[in-house]
C-alpha cells in the first residue's frame, strides 16, 4: 500500500449520481472504492434502495481513510478476482486514476453502465444546471423578507451556508423548519432560528427544501408554499418520469431486474456473480361462477434467486391457492429484484391504468417511488412505501394504490360510507384521494378503543371535517333513519368477517351503493373463506352489479348505471 493518505475528492457532495441508475435502485448490487469522505451520503438514503453494497479496497490509501474499512468493516468485499464487468453490478469509483477502474475499463466495463466516475459526476452539466436553479431561486426572491430552509441535515448546512456565503443573503434573514432533534440543535448552534410550520416564520420571501428525498412532513410544506406562489427551491433529485417497470417479452419488469437477470422470454435465469432475489405480481383474468374477473395478486417471491435456475415467471405456481380451473389466462407479470413494498403500489398503478386511467393521473401521477409527493394521497402512500406510515391501513400495498384511486373515480363527488375502520388507515387513503371534493366520510365501526386514533389521523391530514363516526354495529347504522346517505359513492365492507355479518352488511348496503357507484369487500380470499363464499355464492352474479377487479382479495363491484345486466357502464 503507498503512502497516499487520501486523493482528490468530487468538488461538491455527488448529489447528481442520483440521476444515475444506482440512485433509482437499478441495480443488483453496488461496490464501492475509494476514501470514505469522498462517497458523503452515497452509500445510505440517495441509494438506499439497493440493498446489496460491497466495498473494494482501494491500493493506494491506507486503510484510515477507505471505504473498504469504515463501519466498522462490516460491509462484504467484492472478490479481487472478479473485477470485471458484471451485469446488474455498478461499481463506483472516487477518481479516474483509481488503477482498479482502469482494469475494470480494459476487461470492457462500460462507463455509465458498469461503473461511474464521482470526480466527473460532480462536475458535470447537471452541476451547472443545479447551481443556475439555486441562482434563480435567489433571483426569484424579490424581497428583504425571510428565507424558510426545510431540513437542517448535510444538505441543508451545505445550501444555506452557500447562499449565505456565496450569493451574499444575510444570515438573520433564515429560520429552519426541522423535526428531527439533532438536526434542530445543530441549527440552533449555528445561530439560526427554528419555527415550527410557515405561520411562524413571519413574512416569507421564499423555501428552500433542502432533502435529497421527498419525505412527507416537509415535502408536504413545499406543497403550501408552492401553493401560496412562494418562490421555492426543491433540492429533491427528480428521475425524469422514468417508468418504474418498462415492457419486455409481454412482462413489466424493473430495470434492477433487466439488468441483473438473464432472460429468455419470460424465463429468467440468475448468473452467478449477480446477488439479488426476484419478486413478482401477477394480473389474471380469473372465472369466478361463470364471471370473468380481473386480477391482480402476488406471485412468487424467491430471495435470495438460486444462481443458474431458470424460472419461468410468467407460468410460475400461484400461491394464492384457488383451483387451477378458475384461471382464464395471464395477461402479465410485473417483475422486480428486490421484495419491497413499492413493487405492490406500483404494479397496483399499472393494472389500474387500464381501467381507471384519469383517476390515476389524478391522484398517482408519479411512475416512480422517487417522484411520489405530488397529491396529498401520493405523499401518504409514498409514506407506506418507505415505511414511516404513522397510522396503519389493514391491506397490502397493492390494494392501499387501487383504493385510492378507485375512491377517486367513483366518490369524488358522493360520499363514502365504510363498515370497519380500525385505526382509519383506509378511510383516510380514501379521503385523501377525494380531497377536492370534500363529501362526507361515514365511518362504522362499534370499537370506541380506535376512534380517537382515527379522528389523529384526519385531524392531522386537514380531512376531519369530512368524517363523521358512527360508533355503532352496520346494522344499528343501517337501520337508524337520516344517519347515512341514501346514495353513496362507494360502500367499502370490511367488518365482521363471519358468512352471516357479511352477508348482511351486503344486502343491507348495496342499494346504498349510486348507479356509476363501486361497492368494495375486503378479505375476498380462501383464507377468509366465510366472505368468499358470500362474494362468490351472493354477488359476484348480482345483476345489479359488474365485477370489475379482485386485488390481494380486495374486490370491486361498480354498480350498473341503468340497472340493465349487459357488461356496459
Amino acid at each position: 500500500m503507498s503512502s497516499l493518505e487520501h486523493v482528490a475528492l468530487p468538488t461538491s457532495q455527488p448529489r447528481i449520481a442520483l440521476e444515475h441508475a444506482i440512485g433509482r435502485g437499478e441495480y443488483a448490487a453496488i461496490v464501492f472504492c475509494g476514501a470514505t469522505a469522498a462517497f458523503g451520503e452515497l452509500p445510505c438514503e440517495m441509494t438506499c434502495t439497493v440493498s446489496r453494497k460491497y466495498v473494494l479496497e482501494d491500493p493506494r490509501l491506507f486503510q484510515t481513510s477507505d471505504m473498504s474499512h469504515s463501519g466498522g468493516g462490516v460491509l462484504p468485499h467484492w472478490p479481487a478476482h472478479a473485477i470485471a464487468p458484471t451485469p446488474g453490478v455498478c461499481f463506483v469509483f472516487v477518481d479516474d486514476d483509481n488503477p482498479l477502474r482502469r482494469r475494470l475499463a480494459e476487461s470492457g466495463g462500460i462507463e455509465g453502465e458498469h461503473y461511474i466516475v464521482l470526480e466527473k459526476l460532480a462536475s458535470s452539466d447537471s452541476k451547472t444546471r443545479h447551481d443556475r436553479a439555486l441562482s434563480d431561486f435567489v433571483s426569484n426572491l424579490g424581497s428583504d423578507h425571510n428565507v424558510v430552509t426545510l431540513g437542517y441535515g448535510d444538505q441543508g448546512k451545505m445550501m444555506t451556508r452557500r447562499l449565505i456565503d456565496e450569493f451574499g443573503l444575510d444570515m438573520d434573514r433564515f429560520v429552519i423548519i426541522d423535526h428531527a432533534d439533532a438536526s434542530r440543535h445543530a441549527a440552533e448552534r449555528d445561530g439560526f432560528r427554528l419555527v415550527s410550520d410557515l405561520n411562524n416564520a413571519g413574512a416569507i420571501a421564499g423555501v428552500l427544501s433542502t432533502p435529497l428525498m421527498r419525505h412527507g412532513k416537509l415535502h408536504s410544506i413545499l406543497i403550501e408554499a408552492l401553493a401560496l406562489g412562494l418562490p421555492c427551491f426543491d433540492n429533491a433529485i427528480a428521475t425524469r418520469k422514468t417508468e418504474f417497470f418498462e415492457t419486455m417479452n409481454g412482462l413489466h419488469v424493473d430495470a434492477a431486474a433487466q439488468r441483473s437477470l438473464e432472460w429468455t422470454g419470460s424465463i429468467a435465469r440468475a448468473r452467478d456473480l449477480t446477488p439479488g432475489g426476484i419478486a413478482t405480481y401477477r394480473h389474471d383474468v380469473r372465472q369466478i361462477q361463470g364471471v370473468e374477473v380481473a386480477e391482480l395478486h402476488r406471485g412468487v417471491s424467491l430471495q435470495p434467486f438460486p444462481a443458474n435456475t431458470p424460472i419461468d415467471v410468467r407460468n410460475e405456481v400461484n400461491r394464492r391457492g384457488l383451483d387451477p380451473s378458475t384461471l382464464v389466462r395471464n395477461v402479465t407479470t410485473y417483475v422486480t429484484l428486490h421484495d419491497r413494498r413499492a413493487l405492490g403500489v406500483f404494479a397496483a398503478r399499472e393494472f389500474c391504468r387500464s381501467i381507471w386511467p384519469e383517476a390515476v393521473e389524478e391522484v398517482f401521477p408519479s411512475p416512480h417511488p422517487l417522484e411520489m409527493g405530488t397529491t396529498d394521497f401520493e405523499r401518504m402512500l409514498r409514506r407506506h412505501v418507505d415505511g414511516c406510515e404513522y397510522i396503519t391501513a389493514s391491506q397490502t400495498s397493492a390494494q392501499q394504490a387501487v383504493l385510492g384511486i378507485v375512491a377517486r373515480h367513483y366518490a369524488l363527488e358522493s360520499p363514502i360510507i365504510e363498515i370497519g375502520s380500525a385505526l382509519g388507515g383506509s378511510a383516510l387513503l380514501m379521503a385523501l384521494a377525494t380531497a377536492e371534493g370534500a363529501e362526507a366520510l361515514h365511518s362504522i365501526d362499534p370499537d370506541t378503543a380506535t376512534r380517537d386514533v382515527m379522528r389523529f389521523a384526519f385531524e392531522r391530514e386537514g380531512q376531519l371535517d369530512r368524517l363523521r363516526q358512527h360508533v355503532m354495529t352496520s346494522e344499528e347504522a343501517a337501520r337508524c333513519p337520516g344517519l347515512l346517505p341514501e346514495q353513496a359513492g362507494l360502500v367499502f365492507i370490511d367488518g365482521l368477517h363471519t358468512y352471516d355479518a357479511t352477508l348482511l352488511d351486503f344486502e343491507l348496503y348495496a342499494d346504498r351503493v349510486r348507479p356509476g357507484g363501486a361497492l368494495l369487500i375486503h378479505d375476498v380470499t380462501i383464507e377468509r373463506y366465510s366472505v368468499w363464499r358470500v362474494f362468490a355464492e351472493n354477488i359476484v352474479q348480482d345483476e345489479r352489479f359488474k365485477a370489475m377487479t379482485l386485488v390481494d382479495g380486495l374486490v370491486v363491484m361498480e354498480r350498473r348505471k341503468d340497472g340493465s345486466t349487459h357488461d356496459g357502464s
